[in-house]
């Protein structure tokens, strides 16, 4: 009988109970896991009671459970095998990853442990460096500073004017000196903030009193620049701890840039007030006696303003705004980075607000404590501590445009420098053989130079309102300007640099600091090149499209460009005017400004310098060029050539032809006769 047949009959009909087939591979799994007394245990259970049909299908399936047993035991035995294989190289692979992971974690932070340990010697390193600098810095600095005092003392004594400008020198000296000192102990200051070594020497006074002297020694800046400065205190008195020496710097470098920034004409504003305090200072401890306020000191100018992109990063350290490359005076780009960490110093805040051409506001958060010994009177004068930054102006006696003597024979040179203390250096070197003029910035420069025409000019590339590099191509394109050489004088000397001045039209480029010799060196070569042109322009009849070979004292050819430069183009116009009106008598200087659209100094300056000829002369050589073409290609007489050519008196005109080409108009006709007799025979 078959085992389907014996299911079949062992199974009652009131007893039949339906197997799922996942209910039966259960059973099965059991059975292989378990083995077959487990399944002979289950069977008996079941079988006690009649009434389960589950006890006998299990009953039934035995055999065929057994048979499959049997068969599959070799393999089955082979699969646990590969598995517990499989599961121990699970096992293994996870616990070498772990540990792998485990040695990289272990190696990233002893790595970062290394590079700590790296940067805090290399911190330790650079303070150690700032240090030993400064303090090498300073030890020459004040053997420059301790001879100009006394170079300046004994200068002081007499009144000739060669002392005087020995004074000015030694004036000078003693300013940068300074400036180089107050820079270095900046540096020092920070190096030491870093460390925690710098602490804060603490004072009580009338803090009011302080701010209203440290204001007041700017006041000369400010009316040198024509700008209101106001110190705005909303109480005259309040005693409080401050820490003078930290607290002037960081006025004085606030109230620097304000002025720095702000044009002529405008308003500068340090406000003082108590307000209520929303923390509790950080640096000093609490006591009893700490009032919950704080002083506000709000600076506040109408200049150009900060861009919003450049807020956030303005008090970071050797950070500048690089608005174009005018910015007015180079600076470091530490100045707003030492104040913010003195403030911290202070346990104090600083905020910054500003609208781009509106101005630019600063507010200071200072704790108010009176903790501090040696406590003064409300109207104690404070301690006499040198400015933080140096106000005097050196170039007061700067020479202007009025300074300009228009008979003396020496070339007229510009300056156009924002550093009063270079112009003035400048000023001292070349003074003996050029006329000097000087401008502050660069649009003060352009107005300048259309206005004076000078002979030559010296431009500084980064300065306030316009840079060099725009200075040099705003006057190299206008017509009135385009002549005059322009040596650009900076400290930026990158390659890139000195391409983009010379692309703008430089005539010459100088870095900072420059050597003298090399300066002179410049204007004679430059003075040379303009006296070469002049000998190209002077001949009224020069062809401005091909190469002039200039006169034999100089025996210089200038060859001709795709394009004509704008003194061709200028020239050519100033001929084609007056060769409209050649025989009008009445043709003279007013007509020719008044066409040019120039005024009559920029005609004169601009011809004298490219034909090293007066209007009035370089009409007159035009003229008589005419007459002389005449003479060889008419045939009127010579009274009728001179009064086709503007001469009123044919005997004047036969002495100025003379004058000019060295023969009488009798002799050109009959040599120019004589010739085309030669050529016909």
């Amino acid at each position: 009988m078959s085992l389907s047949n014996k299911l079949v009959q062992d199974r009652g009909e009131n007893h039949w109970v339906a197997i799922s087939p996942m209910k039966t591979g259960v059973y099965l799994v059991f059975l292989f896991l378990l083995g077959e007394k487990c399944l002979f245990f289950v069977q008996n259970a079941f079988s006690d009671t009649a009434s389960n049909a589950l006890g006998q299908s299990l009953a039934a399936l035995n055999p065929v459970l057994c048979v499959v047993l049997s068969l599959r035991a070799e393999k089955l035995l082979f699969v646990v095998a590969a598995l517990a294989l499989l599961l121990a190289a699970g096992l293994a692979f996870t616990l070498f990853k772990y540990i792998r992971r485990m040695r990289k974690l272990e190696e990233k932070n002893r790595l970062i442990q290394q590079q700590e340990e790296q940067l805090r010697v290399l911190d330790s390193a650079k303070t150690q460096f700032f240090t030993n600098v400064s303090h090498e810095f300073r030890t020459p600095l004040m053997i420059i500073l301790g001879l100009a005092e006394q170079l300046h003392s004994s200068a002081g004594v007499s009144q000739s004017n060669a002392h005087n400008k020995d004074r000015e020198a030694i004036a000078m000296i003693q300013r940068n000196g300074e400036s180089l000192l107050r820079l270095i102990n900046q540096l020092l200051d920070l190096s030491k903030m870093d460390s925690g070594l710098l602490k804060a020497n603490w004072q009580q006074g009338n803090v009011m009193a302080y701010l209203q002297y440290l204001t007041e020694s700017f006041h000369s800046m400010a009316q040198e620049r024509n700008i209101r400065l106001v110190f705005y205190p909303e109480t005259e008195c309040l005693l409080m701890d401050y820490e003078a020496g930290k607290l002037q710097a960081i006025v004085s470098n606030l109230l620097s840039n304000a002025l720095k920034f702000t044009g002529r004409g405008g308003i500068v504003v340090m406000h003082a007030k108590t307000v209520s305090s929303v923390a509790a200072p950080r640096n000093r401890p609490n006591t009893a006696d700490e009032r919950p306020q704080s002083l506000q000191i709000i600076v506040q100018d109408t200049g150009k303003g900060i861009p919003t992109s450049e807020l956030p990063h303005i008090f970071d350290r050797f950070y500048q705004v690089e608005d174009r490359s005018t910015r007015r005076g180079e600076g470091t780009g530490i100045g707003l980075a030492y104040v913010k960490e003195l403030m911290h110093l202070l346990g104090g805040s600083i905020a910054v607000e500003s609208t781009e051409g509106k101005g630019t506001t600063f507010t200071l958060l200072l704790p108010i404590t009176q903790n501090a010994p040696g406590v003064q009177t409300p109207h104690q004068a404070p301690g006499a501590p040198l400015p933080a930054f140096d106000t005097r102006h050196p170039m007061s006696n700067t020479p202007d445009t009025t300074s300009i003597t228009p008979h003396r024979t020496s070339p007229t040179l510009l300056i156009i420098e924002d550093n009063p203390d270079v112009a003035a250096y400048l000023r001292n070197l070349l003074e003996n053989d050029y006329q000097i003029a000087w401008a502050n910035d660069g649009r003060a420069g352009i107005d300048k130079a259309i206005d004076l025409i000078p002979d030559i000019i010296i431009s500084d590339v980064m300065m306030p309102e316009k840079d060099g590099y725009e200075v040099c191509y705003t006057l190299k394109n206008d017509e009135r300007t385009s002549h005059i050489p322009i040596i650009l004088l900076t400290a930026k000397a990158t390659r890139a640099d000195k391409l983009t001045g010379l692309r703008t039209g430089a005539d010459a480029y100088l870095e900072k600091p420059f050597d003298r010799e090399e300066l002179f060196v410049h204007l004679e070569k430059l003075v040379g090149l303009r006296v070469a042109l002049q000998g190209r322009y002077k001949d009224a009849n020069a062809d401005t499209a091909g190469v002039v070979r200039l006169s034999t004292a100089t025996q210089v050819e200038i060859p001709a460009t795709a394009a004509p430069a704008l003194d061709d183009l200028f020239l050519q116009k100033l001929r084609e005017i007056i060769t409209q009106k050649i025989s009008d008598p009445r043709l003279d200087i007013a007509f020719l400004c008044q066409t040019l659209q120039l005024s009559n100094t920029q005609l004169l300056r601009k011809l004298k310098a490219l034909t090293e000829q007066t209007p009035v002369q370089y009409i007159r050589s035009t003229r008589l060029a005419k007459a002389k073409e005449l003479l060889k290609t008419s045939h009127l007489n010579i009274s009728e050539i001179a009064y086709e050519t503007g001469f009123n008196d044919p005997n004047y005109f036969s002495r100025m032809f003379f004058e000019e080409f060295e023969e009488t108009p009798v002799s050109v006709r009959r040599n120019a006769r004589q010739n085309v007799r030669r050529i016909d025979n």
